[in-house]
C-alpha cells in the first residue's frame, strides 16, 4: 500500500494501491483534465483499484453519478471521458463532504496536497484544466498569480508550456446557464487548440 498521512491530524490519510500523484481516472495523457476538490467517500475509505483500474475507469458501469452532471456543459466532455478527457482531484483523500468540520483546515490541507497536482501536470501536461469548484479555482489563482480574478479563464505557463484554465463554480451546484456557459468556453477553446 501507498499512503501519505500529511493530513492526518484532520482526519485524512491517503492509503491505496498507488501513489497520490498516480490518482488520475481514464488516460493520464489526456489533453483535457477536469479537476475537482476531493473524491466523496467515507474517511479513510480503502480504494483497491490499481493504476490500471484508474486509466480503465471510464469504460465501467460504476461511474460516479457526479461524471453526468457534465452533459449539459459538453458533450464533447461526455464522448470523451476515459480517453481525451481525464479526471483527478486537488486533493487526493477521501471524504463524505467538503470541508470535513468546522475546524477543518482546508489551506493546510490543500497545501500539502497541491505537490502531488503539481507533479501530475508537470509529468503529462494537459492542454486544458477544467476547475470543479471554487476552492479549484481560488488554487490556481493563487499558485499561478492570476490577477484578474474576474476572467472565466486564463493560461499559465509550466515548464515552458502553455495550459489553459478555466474557472468554474461546483458542477452539480451552478445552474444550467452558467453550464452552458462553461461549456460554449470549453469548446471554443478545445476547437482552437485542436484538442478533439
Amino acid at each position: 500500500m501507498r499512503t501519505c498521512r500529511k493530513c492526518k491530524q484532520w482526519g485524512l490519510e491517503f492509503s491505496r494501491n498507488y501513489r497520490p500523484e498516480e490518482f488520475i481516472e481514464g488516460n493520464p495523457k489526456a489533453p483535457v483534465w477536469l479537476i475537482g476538490i476531493n473524491p466523496k467517500n467515507k474517511t479513510g475509505f480503502q480504494d483497491k483499484r490499481t493504476t490500471n483500474d484508474l486509466k480503465r475507469y471510464f469504460r465501467g458501469n460504476d461511474i460516479h453519478p457526479y461524471f453526468h452532471d457534465f452533459e449539459t456543459v459538453s458533450q464533447k466532455i461526455c464522448e470523451n471521458f476515459g480517453n481525451k478527457v481525464a479526471h483527478t482531484d486537488l486533493i487526493k483523500c477521501f471524504s463524505p463532504k467538503w470541508p470535513l468540520y468546522r475546524n477543518f483546515d482546508k489551506n493546510a490541507i490543500i497545501k500539502n496536497c497541491s505537490e502531488y497536482l503539481i507533479c501530475q501536470i508537470k509529468k503529462y501536461m494537459p492542454k486544458i484544466i477544467i476547475c470543479n469548484g471554487a476552492d479549484v479555482s481560488k488554487y490556481f489563482t493563487k499558485a499561478f498569480n492570476i490577477l484578474d480574478q474576474n476572467e472565466t479563464s486564463a493560461i499559465i505557463n509550466v515548464e515552458g508550456n502553455d495550459v489553459v484554465i478555466l474557472f468554474s463554480g461546483f458542477i452539480g451546484r451552478i445552474d444550467n446557464y452558467s453550464k452552458k456557459r462553461l461549456g460554449k468556453e470549453f469548446e471554443r477553446i478545445a476547437s482552437e487548440r485542436n484538442v478533439f
